[in-house]
């Protein structure tokens, strides 16, 4: 029979009763049958409604975590010195479920570091602009494809910043090196809608443009390890419901473990019209095990476009959603509390002779005091992104929305993230440098990378072959650490060029190569 005390709790792997979870789950049955027999079932049911309508437990919550929510919950019903919650914490002490302190969430892990970087699609291209400015100076096309804006992550990039891999608008996959920016085909069926790198691009996953339920997880070190997972509404019965049409939104979790994504799924209804709805769920790569993430405020409101914090797993950014109320807003989710805040709301507009959500798709920055969006301005007659802080808490907004500027599907990444693991913070360069510019040669925009070791005024200088000064990029104060300037050359002829960095007593030239 099933355990129903502690001292028989059992550790088994996940492709055991996914962990033991039905198996275990004896042990705070018994609490609440004993519960039951000393207060009443009205009483008992009342504290467990309670504290599943308080949502005192989250998802990852574990049986000690159970006992603290059942006891708050008698003591909002009846009071702290209650009998009621003296029975509580007697019926969980009878099954071994001891009063502790809630389980631990892991610890942040440091924000990457480096030059910071949003991408976006505007006009068709992708397109790369430095955070808060909304000039011309700093914005560099990279990619000579068009990318495809069909689906919520058309392009991913890794979390050091050197890779991309996006869906074009054949629906071929495409790779752009953002060390070099050089560009190459990586598929090229005419097969891909949605594409998500796992943060150190061993893996990639995808789905299709197909109708066909499934996310594909390619081992991009290993491919005999790639597979194709088929998705399934999971409930508490391990009966496996087959609702799901197809995934849209991916995102990886930190460690490349976990893959949140949003589905769409459609009910059968006898005699009538099948329900269709969004929702999102979390799916374990290795073993294939998929929980749904219960972030909608009500049940008229579905959920979807979901991604990930950049330091943790436990919070999130998605859109929600109302057809029947023609309501949209982008929130933020905890996790592990379950505490939801709207960030931005708005209604619905008629594109295409179609009705849709006015604003939505949103993305941490890279230390997840930031969260980047898009709206539809009905004004300029496309899609303007916008910014918002939040405080500590990862959740909840400190201020107002921001403008950035046109475009759609930002992805706030940065560049020249150091080698060390993610538990470790990355330490200042140790020593002034200039690095050679990338792309070179160049036809429209080069990167020129630097790095200071100290706080100190710079100038950046470029000259052309005959030793005269073409312009000054840079004359100010800057701080320790990785940086990038975009350097434009549509207003130069094509020739030899020559970038001048000077910091302190540190100079050093660099050569380029404009070609037209």
């Amino acid at each position: 029979g099933l355990p129903a005390h502690m001292d028989d709790y059992r550790e088994m792997s996940i492709n055991q009763d996914n962990g033991g979870v039905h198996v275990n789950q004896g042990i705070p049955s018994r609490a609440c049958a004993l519960l039951t027999e000393a207060i009443g079932r009205d009483k008992a049911s009342n504290i467990l409604y309670h504290m599943l309508d308080s949502r005192y437990l989250a998802s990852r919550a574990e049986f000690t975590d159970m006992r603290l929510a059942v006891v708050q919950s008698a003591a909002d019903l009846f009071g702290d010195s209650s009998a009621e919650v003296y029975a509580v914490k007697n019926a969980f002490d009878a099954v071994g479920i001891l009063e502790t302190s809630t389980t631990e969430q892991p610890a942040d892990v440091p924000p990457p570091q480096g030059g910071e970087w949003i991408a976006f699609v505007q006009n068709g291209r992708l397109t790369l602009a430095q955070p808060g400015n909304r000039g011309t100076q700093n914005i560099i096309t990279p990619a000579r494809t068009a990318v495809s804006t069909d689906t919520a992550s058309p392009l991913s990039i890794t979390r050091d910043g050197s890779l991309m891999m996006f869906v074009d608008t054949r629906n071929n996959l495409r790779m752009l090196n953002l060390d070099t920016m050089e560009e190459r085909l990586a598929d090229n069926s005419g097969e891909w809608s949605s594409v998500a790198l796992s943060p150190d691009g061993s893996r990639l996953a995808a789905t299709s443009i197909y109708a066909d339920s499934t996310i594909y997880i390619f081992d991009l070190q290993n491919p005999a390890l790639s597979k194709a997972v088929k998705l399934y509404t999971p409930s508490t019965e391990l009966v496996k419901s087959y609702t799901a049409i197809f995934a849209d939104a991916l995102d990886w979790d930190l460690r490349g473990q976990h893959i949140i994504y949003d589905q769409f799924n459609r009910i059968p209804v006898q005699n009538g019209s099948p329900v269709e709805f969004w929702n999102i769920n979390i799916m374990e790569t290795d073993h294939e095990v998929i929980v749904n993430v219960q972030a909608a405020p009500e049940r008229e409101y579905q959920v979807g476009n979901p991604s990930y914090a950049r330091t943790n797993d436990r919070s999130i950014v998605c859109d929600i959603i109302s057809g029947a109320s023609e309501y949209c807003a982008v929130a933020a989710v905890d996790l592990t509390t379950l505490k939801s805040m709207e960030l931005r709301n708005n209604g619905y507009i008629t594109l295409n002779n179609v009705r849709q959500p006015n604003l939505g798709v949103p993305r941490y920055a890279p230390n997840d005091r930031t969260v980047i969006f898009q709206q539809y301005s009905t004004a300029s007659r496309g899609s303007m992104m916008y910014t918002i802080p939040l405080q500590d808490d990862r959740v909840t907004p400190s201020g107002q929305a921001s403008l950035y500027r046109e475009g759609t599907l930002p992805r706030w990444f940065v560049k020249g993230e150091t080698k060390a693991s993610d538990d470790e913070p990355s330490e200042t360069p140790l020593a002034f440098s200039l690095g050679q510019n990338r792309p070179n040669p160049f036809n429209q925009a080069t990167i020129i990378p630097f790095t200071l070791s100290e706080s100190s005024m710079v100038t950046l200088e470029v000259f052309d072959s005959l030793g005269r000064k073409a312009g000054t990029l840079i004359d100010g104060r800057l701080p320790a650490g990785y940086h990038e300037y975009v350097f434009e050359g549509a207003r130069f002829g094509s020739g030899v060029y020559f970038y001048r960095l000077k910091a302190g007593v540190f100079s050093e030239t660099g050569k380029m190569t404009l070609v037209k």
